[in-house]
């Protein structure tokens, strides 16, 4: 199979992202790890941190071979203060990403008042080749003051409302327990997941105390139920909220001894590509994808009533029939002069915590880009291209920084559509971030690509050197990461079958 300018396009990061997404929301409860440097922020210090150890091991359930694999470890403590709670968590990942080993390592740090509300966090990501910093403070009870740090050294601050004060997963377990359990009964609570920036409800239901054999011995433990974003997650605590087990239809995680946490099982991991695993296959295969101008699908696990299906380019009708059909450049009639000048559309011009339209470094490339270009198609073009021939295709592990990937010009599609969403944003071309799922080699796999306003929307593919996005891109959302872990509702459970390609 050919590409227009590429023979190995990036259709990683949506996969990745969603599968970090997950393993966070299966990971809502765990036990309390113990950390050994600094805490951040205030005079707390590293004599605040001690206590003893607690290692959960992460597995991937690999159904078709029915096995586990383990994709890596966290381990969480913590600490009274004496005017509330320090916890920390440190987690590690390794994972196989189209044959190249990934490793992922996060670290976390909350502090608490007495009863267990949110007062400060900070949370590090880092990969192979780009950091990312977040610390929070809440103040009023009712916001979140942001100071956000990616691997360039450029920060932001942001600011997120609140309905009350959030918990994040290192305390929400301590914050429902503060609550007191009664079997049968449901809660809802506001959480916070730094990895996103985004705050949410989320609901659990005690189902009541089991017996449990646990390194030889039987406890008595209460089972629960959480939901998290359409995820069901079942989990097991014993009395004073350490987790033993958590486990969704996909993952598990499960209390083991430091040596086993660290040392078992590792191997298995390089076998198991992630992101084919989370594809969507099709008995039908397309040939020519990348020339598709008209595609229909029937599609199944998305519920039509949710997600915005209906564009300019994407049909939906009866419920599970999808026909894409991809823009008529010429049909673009006397469109605006750059930059674009209108108010129906700022929000597509503004500058986010991942796409710094206004960092002077991504100015000044959108400047060299087009140049003296005032035609908002024929710019859009020059910045598609620039971004497609000058990042070269290499899956990076991270949460996406148009900067970032200024700076280091490699990735896979979430790298490409950040930085042309920015490049198009700071040249005066409203652009946004489509995601969903596109054809490739028998199955179709989670993707994003960018949208830009020319006189009307055109969707385009820098991943592919495409102008406009072939037919095979199927749009489920749009929006910042904040808005695109909404896929993991559909995860597992979307099917498609191909229908018509022209």
């Amino acid at each position: 199979m050919s590409f227009s300018r590429s023979k190995r396009p990036g259709l990683v990061k949506i996969s990745i992202v969603l599968f970090w997404v997950a393993m966070t929301a299966l990971m809502i409860v765990r036990e309390r790890a113990a950390a050994t440097d600094p805490v951040v922020g205030g005079s707390y210090g590293s004599s605040a941190l001690s206590g003893d150890e607690s290692w959960m091991g992460m597995y991937y359930k690999d159904k078709t071979n029915d096995r586990l694999v383990k994709i890596g470890y966290s381990v969480t403590s913590k600490k009274q203060l004496d005017s509330g709670w320090l916890f920390s968590e440190s987690g590690r990942m390794k994972i196989n990403v189209q044959g190249s080993t990934q490793t992922i390592r996060t670290d976390t740090r909350a502090i608490t008042d007495a009863d267990y509300l949110l007062r400060y966090f900070q949370f590090e990501m880092i990969s192979d080749l780009v950091k990312f910093k977040l610390d929070g403070r809440v103040e009023d009870g009712n916001k979140i003051l942001l100071n956000i740090e990616t691997g360039g050294g450029t920060t932001r601050k942001e600011t997120i409302d609140l309905d009350q004060a959030p918990a994040m997963q290192l305390n929400i377990m301590d914050r429902l327990l503060a609550l007191g359990l009664e079997q049968g009964k449901s809660y809802e609570l506001p959480f916070f997941d730094p990895s996103t920036m985004s705050n949410e409800t989320i609901t659990v239901q005690a189902l009541g105390l089991e017996n449990v054999e646990d390194g030889g011995k039987t406890l008595r433990v209460w089972h629960l139920q959480w939901d998290y974003k359409g995820i069901a997650i079942d989990s097991w605590i014993d009395e004073r909220g350490n987790s033993l087990r958590e486990e969704t239809d996909t993952f598990l995680t499960v209390r083991e001894s430091r040596e086993k946490a660290l040392g078992e099982g590792w191997d298995d991991s390089a076998s198991l590509d992630l992101v084919r695993e989370m594809a969507v296959p099709v008995s039908t295969e397309i040939p020519n994808p990348r020339k598709a101008e008209r595609m229909q699908v029937k599609i199944a696990g998305v519920p039509f009533d949710t997600y915005p299906l209906n564009d300019w380019r994407q049909r939906a009708e009866f419920g599970e029939l999808i026909t894409v059909q991809i823009e008529n450049l010429d049909e673009i009639q006397d469109p605006y002069i750059l930059p674009y000048r209108g108010e129906e559309l700022t929000a597509d011009l503004a500058a986010t915590a991942m796409i710094q339209s206004d960092h002077p470094a991504i100015r000044n490339a959108a400047k060299d880009i087009i140049g003296d270009q005032t035609d908002p198609l024929r710019a859009a073009r020059k910045i598609n291209d620039w971004v497609h021939d000058n990042l070269k295709k290499e899956p990076v592990t991270s949460i996406p920084s148009a900067y970032d990937v200024l700076i280091i010009k490699k990735g896979d599609c979430n790298e490409h559509t950040v930085l042309t969403v920015a490049l198009a944003r700071a040249a005066g071309i409203p652009a946004r971030v489509l995601v969903g799922l596109v054809y490739h080699q028998g199955a179709f796999y989670y993707h994003a690509w960018p949208a830009v306003w020319v006189g009307r929307w055109v969707a385009i593919e820098p991943t592919f050197g495409q102008f406009p996005a072939d037919a095979t891109h199927i749009k489920l959302l749009e929006g910042d990461l904040d808005k695109q872990v909404d896929l993991i509702q559909i995860m597992g459970k979307v099917r498609i079958e191909v229908m018509d390609v022209k």
